[in-house]
């Protein structure tokens, strides 16, 4: 999560898409689905939660 944070928070500071990182939040926090956010968002989204190694139920991904 950490990852997160830290990449959202530098995207936010250079004009990143502030509801993307709102919606990666939101699934961490289990309070929205990734089905639940907009088809648009849905590929930045996966994205900052990758960066944190969660899948898009805001889950680790498996060890490598």
């Amino acid at each position: 999560m950490a990852g997160l944070l830290v990449s959202g928070g530098l995207r936010l500071m250079k004009g990143g898409d502030t509801m993307s990182v709102i919606y990666a939040l939101l699934i961490i926090k289990g309070l929205k689905t990734y089905a639940q956010v907009p088809a648009k968002l849905q590929p930045e989204v996966k994205t900052y939660l990758a960066a944190s190694d969660l899948d898009e139920n805001g889950e680790p991904l498996p060890a490598k």
